[in-house]
């Protein structure tokens, strides 16, 4: 655009001093047809000019040329072929008519093409970029050695430009000035192809910014995973060790004298038959006619000194048969493996994906029981009774049935031992929790869940528990999705209620009432179960008890409601209850290193997929303590204030609302002072009276 302008400039000086009658000559139009000479005979005049030399005309200079000298030797050059092969100057061929000052300039694309068509067809090659090293070397061979390029002809470069050159220069890489169009000089980038400056890249997210899409996308993804996910062999367990003892002269012995002790106090009775199991030995008595079972009972201390046994536990009947049954320890203990008790084709075949065992009976005959017949269990025992092994063989024979696709695991562990060696298993639901108020948010979370999934299942008809929504899943596949069950173990149960307050134990109660159908369950495991924490409503929904060896008889009472627990040998010795049947068995051994192998091969198969995030819950209740009013808040903080006390049980059995609704309720009313903060086992502070709730109310907002 520069030499246009350089013309532009001259010209209006020309058409003024060179007209000999001194009038404005006309600027021919080179695209416009006229009549022309074939060719061009005698001396050049100039369509501009005329005939008269110019001496001031801008000749260009080969460092102003700032394409490449091979670039340009490259070039043909310009024919006066074509359309216009009449034109005399093929040069001002496309020189266009002058503009006026007051059009906006052309954009920088219109140029490149005049010039391109003005200097000839030009390769696309960007001068930005460096040529190859194959083409360097091609160009250049001859500027190292004293060889002549052949390619060059410096007389016909000196007759166009009327400059002596030898041979082609390199151009050197210099940072272009940016020169301005009224300049008299050419720009070099009318002669070199405009260079777009460097955008930023913008990445879509179109999935990032859809969570919906996302979240679509994760589920597959799981999805995938899980259909290859392979259930822990048995090789990861120790093959069980049979130990077969010779105790037949032992219990002759011992016969012989529950006989004698028998007929010593009067009793009418003798040893009937014995059976002998990995742990104790019972020995059934047959009773005469019309003699009761407590006289056995109350010689009890009596046959233990006779027997001069450690312990001594009466079965009074032993169940299914007409007998009276004393147990004692054995001579020599039989450790029983979990390998033992699921290496069985009954464990292995079975569909039942929350199959568990409970042990070995008298009899060397393996108990198994499935959670959804709990549905909730209670383990308690004192230190060293096996409490905590048997609690990591029944989270092991979950993950020997059932991948993260059909069973989550969800833990609270406040003592952060016992549970801590499954910590990092694909089938967690969140991460193991320590702190008793994240343990009351994630209790809220299993209340919603359970929630949601019973509304689910009021939607299909028939539908009344999570295994028969499964099986309709299964045949109707697209359209509804299956859902895992969950197991939610509560290690130091009693520790965790005290802690937390009532609100814990609330909470805990409603769980455990109506989140079987769900397929929601819940295992609770204490050391000592007090009796002021575990309440009789939690006891009675917990249907199932794990009694292992207690202090006294109260403790046994408060697990399976009788005595005997105080009586057991520890190490696994335990007492069944399930819905007022008991039983004794021998619970399995699993050691540390057995639950590391069992948790690295469950890693190796899936990754952590939480479902959630206690101290996210934590930030959203602590969030939610705002002053947000229900519309019901008026009425119950009135009934609160004239009641005295704050409970909400009472306040949703009241009103006719769900517990969150109501605790939310409470939390405002803690917010505008009219009752104190959560003091654990106590209640709740009235911190108004009758006579001033009215104006608190007045003051609020609130009618």
């Amino acid at each position: 655009m520069g030499l246009f302008n350089l013309f532009k400039k001259k010209v209006n000086m020309v058409v003024k001093k060179r007209t000999p009658d001194n009038k404005e000559f006309k600027i021919v139009n080179m695209d416009s047809k006229v009549e022309r000479p074939n060719h061009v005979t005698g001396e050049f005049k100039s369509p501009v000019y005329g005939s008269d030399e110019k001496k001031d005309v801008f000749v260009p200079r080969v460092s102003d040329i700032p394409v490449d000298a091979y670039d340009f030797l490259r070039k043909e050059p310009i024919k006066n072929t074509g359309k216009d092969s009449d034109n005399p100057f093929p040069e001002f061929r496309k020189v266009e008519p002058r503009r006026k000052k007051e059009e906006k300039v052309e954009p920088v694309v219109e140029e490149k093409e005049t010039i391109t068509e003005f200097f000839g067809d030009k390769p696309e090659e960007p001068v930005v970029e460096e040529p190859k090293q194959e083409e360097k070397a091609q160009v250049y061979k001859y500027e190292e050695s004293d060889e002549p390029n052949p390619s060059f002809d410096p007389t016909v470069f000196s007759s166009l430009f009327g400059v002596d050159v030898d041979k082609p220069k390199k151009v050197k890489e210099e940072p272009k000035e940016v020169k301005n169009e009224d300049s008299s000089s050419f720009s070099e980038s009318i002669f070199s192809e405009p260079v777009e400056e460097e955008k930023p890249v913008f990445v879509r997210q179109e999935e990032n910014d859809d969570p919906e899409r996302e979240a679509r996308a994760h589920v597959e993804k799981m999805e995938r995973i899980y259909r290859n996910y392979k259930l822990p062999p048995l090789s990861l367990l120790p093959e069980p060790k049979f130990k077969i003892d010779n105790d037949d002269e032992w219990n002759v012995n011992n016969i012989a004298i529950i006989n004698q002790t028998l007929q010593s106090f009067r009793i009418d009775g003798q040893v009937k038959e014995y059976t002998q199991g990995p742990t104790f030995t019972r020995y059934a008595i047959m009773l005469g006619p019309g003699v009761p079972g407590s006289k056995i009972s109350n010689i009890q201390d009596d046959l233990q000194r006779t027997l001069a046994t450690s312990s001594l536990r009466i079965e009074n009947p032993i169940p299914g048969k007409p007998y009276v049954g004393i147990e004692i320890p054995n001579l020599n203990r039989r450790s029983v493996t979990l390998r033992e008790l699921i290496g069985t084709e009954e464990f292995m075949n079975s569909k039942d994906p929350l199959l568990v065992p409970v042990g070995l009976d008298v009899e060397g005959k393996v108990k198994y029981s499935s959670v959804a017949d709990f549905p909730h269990g209670l383990i308690a025992g004192s230190s060293g009774s096996g409490k905590s092994v048997y609690l990591s063989c029944f989270i092991a024979s979950l993950l020997y049935k059932n991948s993260p696709e059909t069973l989550r695991f969800f833990f609270i562990d406040p003592k952060q031992v016992d549970l801590s060696q499954f910590d990092g298993i694909p089938h967690l639901l969140s991460p193991i929790v320590t702190d008793p108020k994240e343990g009351v948010n994630s209790i809220k979370w299993l209340i919603d869940e359970m929630e949601r999934r019973n509304t689910i299942f009021r939607s299909i008809p028939g539908i009344t528990k999570l295994s028969e929504y499964n099986k309709y899943a299964d045949s109707h596949k697209g359209e509804y999705k299956k859902i895992p069950y969950i197991i939610a173990v509560i290690d130091e149960a009693a520790d965790f209620l005290l802690n937390a307050g009532n609100e814990a134990q609330d909470l805990l109660t409603k769980l455990l009432q109506k989140s079987r159908a769900a397929g929601i369950h819940v295992i609770l495991a204490m050391q000592k179960p007090v009796a002021a924490v575990v309440s009789t409503t939690i006891k009675s929904n917990a249907g199932c008890r794990f009694a292992f060896k207690v202090t006294d008889r109260v403790d046994s009472m408060t697990i399976i409601g009788k005595t005997g627990a105080e009586s057991l040998l520890g190490r696994g010795d335990m007492i069944y209850y399930l819905n007022g049947d008991t039983g004794r068995y021998q619970s399995g051994f699993i050691s540390g290193a057995d639950c590391v192998k069992i948790k690295e091969h469950c890693q190796s198969q899936a990754p952590l997929d939480y479902m959630f995030l206690p101290s996210e819950l934590d930030k959203k209740s602590s969030s939610g303590q705002s002053a947000e009013i229900d519309e019901l808040f008026g009425d119950i903080a009135r009934y609160v204030v004239y009641e005295g006390r704050c409970s909400i049980n009472a306040i949703s059995q009241k009103f006719n609302v769900g517990y969150n609704r109501a605790n939310a309720i409470v939390l405002s009313m803690e917010y505008f002072g009219i009752v104190s903060e959560n003091q654990g086992t106590k209640a709740r502070q009235i911190l108004i009276t009758p006579e001033e709730i009215e104006s608190k109310l007045q003051s609020i907002g609130v009618r």
